[in-house]
């Protein structure tokens, strides 16, 4: 959780990075919601993986409440997080 967490306050603040590969790293429970609300913040990345951490239906919730303020990300990476058909509501 600490990786995702400080992953997070980086994302806040970058503004050169355009695409972010942090697939299979176990990023889940507080650790990805701070990643998440950080992409509320981040203008410059298009394009972020994040397939394998398991952070199943609550993460997305939070991810899809960062997407709604984020408009620059056009590809995402979602495989193996364990999301059902209520997350991906």
């Amino acid at each position: 959780e600490g990786g995702g967490t400080a992953l997070g306050a980086a994302l806040e603040v970058n503004t050169v990075l355009q695409e972010l590969d942090i697939g299979t790293n176990g990023i889940v429970g507080d650790g990805f919601a701070t990643l998440a609300e950080s992409l509320k913040e981040n203008t410059s990345l298009h394009k972020l993986i994040l397939g394998g951490n398991s952070f199943k239906d609550e993460g997305a919730k939070a991810l899809a409440d960062a997407l709604m303020a984020n408009r620059g990300i056009k590809t995402l990476g979602l495989i193996m997080n364990g999301i059902t058909d209520e997350g991906a509501e």
